[in-house]
């Protein structure tokens, strides 16, 4: 810099005037202006604490609602609300277990389910009690029922000074909830997180309701349940707290012991909370005195920096040369290079200045052209990716994407920029697609996620999202940008080679296990021959067992056929013997035509047991007769209901059928061995019901056709229903008949491809159902 320039002539003073005035700017600030400082300091950083602190809180609300809300839809949930364990209150293991995984999952200090009707009240442990709707603490319970709400926010303590925020979630519709669904949190450690940010030995804290009544303290837990009004602490901090109460202020300062402390209410208003902290005004500022003093020497230096560029505006002002650049500044373009007479006539400073001028434009146009050809070149680079990348502005609306978003979501640019992911995507996705943005940008850091949906062509997809935050140039976040991978191929390759290395240690573990068979033959050989001489004796006790059971069913068959045979013999002797004098006496031809109906009844018995015993020595041999044709359901379900409803003369069994007739029922099967099967499972309800009834019935299930016989009969026990379609197999000894019956039921059900199915309780009746493939009309034309 040359003494005879004009920038020296009025920068030397300036620098004089600037170094005298930040002097005594430094002395002002340390004097005056000091407490207005520190004031300004503790109410901004205590803001910051504040809307910290309720951030976090929110987040731990919205975990806990977003958890509640999971558990009260869960599959298992409602399953175990429905079953008969829950009804006998007891809790099974897999349901334990799932509670557990709930725990932890979700980090639960624990969880509990109730019944809207009987109140019962299970946690991981197992059923705890009833619930008293009367009992003092219950009143939760109809809060939550009757609240017309998904959920309720609950908060209690426990004796230990515990602090617990509660969910409590209703289980299926809002209008007519079956039970209550309850999680608890414990939160104790949010106080101890808040002290932190001050000097913990000297800082407190405590937490009040909207009565003013102490719900948690950090010291002193004798005050808890208290009304602030008559807690045990200073009169100077109690009659701060009642200012502070009265004139809504979320920062009050008072004064103790020659000490001034401030009293910081946080409001959590979905707990209907108060966060109340105590601290020490000293204290503080000495933990923050490094910034403080770094702030008083930032002031300075700013209004340093602020008085020298007024100086250097003023000199500019009073400077003959301003005119002259203002000229040169409207001459200026940088789009060629700059040429002026002034250049050549104004000295030197103004010849610097009009080189630097034509090298800034040579520049500038360097520099927008490097500008133009990175942006084509990145323009480029994303196109040429097969990632998908978009990015969106801070309201989440699409500002643009590559080529491969267009390709993968078959939208032009055009019908993509301006919308939202709601108008893309189901409800569910674009929410959380929405919450996940503005998380990135409130918290300016990158979230990986994984993402799993149904697009519009009905096949599932699964996407890497990676999500980063973008700036202007003052530092200020714009939006978001995404690049986007679809992980399907790759998730389906890594599925197939999990299962090609599992196969692979298979194949390997089978190998190692036969070389140890080789290397131990001997030791091998002789435990098999072990096993084959238990064998041996299983194989012989089986066969003695099917001796048994067959001995067993000749003595019942044996039995079965001399009964209705001797009844036929004596019965016609009787006739025979009295033939002549029944000629002349009615009574004896009364009496003659009962014995003749019995033999017909013995007759058509003995003829039953005989088709049995025939139908059941086809089935073995294989050799029954199948004609399978396209019937309606519903004629044959009639026939044998009105086959069999002349078995209840003389009985209080109330027979019914419930059928669906549009559409009609259409199956393929044998018409004669399906009625078979009806008439079997009918006879065998009625033989065995002695009150009650016996409904026959159908309905339609997907593609499925259901009929069930179900009565209230004596029922079958639990360790027989296993063997009970077995042959020569009875219920009880005491029944009479072959032990033929079911097991010829089920093997007419096989060969015809029909799934029977048995629920009983003894003592309650039993449900025998057979599942059956229902044709539609258009395979029935056909």
């Amino acid at each position: 810099m040359k003494l005879s320039s004009i920038v020296f002539k009025i920068t030397l003073p300036l620098l004089l005037i600037t170094a005298i005035v930040t002097g005594t700017t430094l002395i002002v600030i340390q004097t005056y202006i000091k407490k207005t400082v520190e004031d300004v300091f503790i109410k901004e950083h205590a803001e910051n604490i504040k809307n910290i602190y309720t951030l976090r809180i929110e987040n731990i609300i919205s975990n806990v609602i977003r958890n509640g809300m999971s558990i009260s839809s869960s599959y298992e949930i409602h399953k175990f609300l429905e079953s008969s364990e829950f009804k006998k209150k007891i809790l099974t293991s897999e349901v334990a277990s799932q509670f557990k995984a709930f725990k932890e999952a979700f980090h639960l200090d624990t969880i509990d389910i109730t019944d809207r009707e009987n109140r019962y009240n299970f946690n991981e442990r197992g059923f705890q009690n009833v619930i008293d709707t009367n009992e003092s603490g219950n009143e939760w319970f109809l809060k939550t029922l009757e609240g017309k709400q998904k959920y309720q926010i609950n908060t209690d303590s426990d004796e230990q000074g515990k602090l617990y925020i509660w969910i409590d979630t209703l289980i299926g519709d809002v209008e007519n909830p079956v039970g209550i669904v309850g999680g608890r949190i414990d939160v104790s450690g949010m106080l101890s997180l808040l002290l932190k940010e001050f000097e913990e030995d000297d800082a407190s804290a405590l937490i009040i309701n909207n009565e003013n009544i102490i719900q948690y303290a950090s010291y002193n837990q004798e005050n808890i349940n208290k009304n602030i009004a008559y807690a045990d602490m200073i009169r100077e901090k109690k009659d701060a707290f009642q200012r502070a109460l009265q004139i809504r202020q979320e920062l009050i300062m008072y004064t103790f012991e020659d000490q001034e402390r401030y009293l910081l209410f946080i409001p959590v208003d979905e707990l209907n909370w108060t966060v109340v902290v105590d601290f020490s005004k000293e204290r503080f500022l000495t933990s923050l005195s490094g910034v403080y003093k770094r702030i008083i020497i930032g002031g300075s230096i700013l209004l340093f920096l602020l008085f020298l560029f007024v100086g250097w505006g003023f000199s500019l002002m009073i400077a003959k040369p301003l005119q002259i650049l203002a000229k040169m500044v409207d001459e200026y373009d940088f789009m060629s290079d700059f040429h002026s007479p002034i250049c050549t006539k104004r000295g030197y400073e103004i010849g610097m200045i009009c080189n630097a001028l034509t090298n800034s434009a040579k520049m500038l146009r360097l520099t927008i052209k490097q500008y133009r050809e990175s942006e084509e070149l990145m323009r480029s680079l994303i196109n040429a990716t097969d990632d998908l990348i978009f990015y969106k502005d801070t309201n989440s609306n699409y500002l643009g994407c590559n080529i491969a978003y267009e390709k993968w979501s078959d939208r032009t640019s055009d019908e993509i920029i301006g919308k939202r992911d709601i108008d893309f995507y189901p409800l569910d996705i674009a929410h959380e697609r929405i919450r996940i943005d503005k998380l990135v940008m409130q918290e300016r850091r990158t979230i990986v996620t994984e993402e799993r949906f149904q697009k519009s062509d009905g096949n599932y997809v699964v996407l890497q999202v990676k999500k980063s935050p973008f700036y202007d140039d003052s530092g200020e976040i714009k939006g978001v940008v995404v690049i986007a991978r679809d992980m399907t191929k790759f998730k389906k390759m890594e599925y197939e080679l999990r299962t090609l290395n599992s196969s692979l240690e298979s194949h390997v573990q089978q190998k190692t296990k036969e070389l140890q068979v080789n290397q131990n033959a001997l030791e091998k050989y002789i435990l098999e021959l072990e096993k084959a001489n238990e064998q041996l004796v299983k194989v012989g006790e089986e066969a003695m067992q099917a001796a048994q059971a067959r001995s067993n069913f000749i003595s019942s068959i044996s039995h079965e056929l001399r009964t209705p045979l001797n009844a036929i013999i004596n019965f016609t002797d009787q006739v025979i013997e009295d033939f002549d004098e029944m000629l002349e006496d009615k009574e004896l031809q009364a009496d003659t035509q009962i014995f003749l109906s019995r033999v017909m009844v013995n007759s058509k018995h003995l003829l039953q047991l005989i088709n049995d015993l025939l139908e059941f020595t086809k089935a073995e041999a294989g050799k029954m007769d199948y004609s399978i044709e396209v019937q309606d359901i519903n004629n044959i379900l009639m026939s044998a209901y009105s086959n069999t409803y002349s078995l209840l003369k003389a009985t209080d069994i109330d027979f019914r059928i419930k059928t669906t007739s549009v559409p009609p029922l259409i199956a393929a099967v044998d018409k004669r061995r399906f009625l078979q099967i009806l008439l079997n499972l009918l006879s065998n309800a009625i033989k065995f019901t002695e009150k009650g009834y016996v409904e026959l019935r159908a309905f339609r299930y997907p593609n499925k056709i259901i009929v069930e016989i179900e009565d209230t009969g004596k029922g079958i026990p639990e360790d027989k229903q296993k063997t009970v379609f077995d042959p020569f197999i009875q219920v009880d000894n005491q029944d009479y008949g072959t032990g033929l019956g079911l097991g010829l039921v089920k093997s007419m059900c096989d060969d015809m491809g029909i799934e029977i199915n048995l629920h009983s309780v003894e003592g309650k009746g039993s449900t025998f159902q057979l599942v059956l493939t229902e044709m539609s009309l258009s395979e029935e034309a056909e």
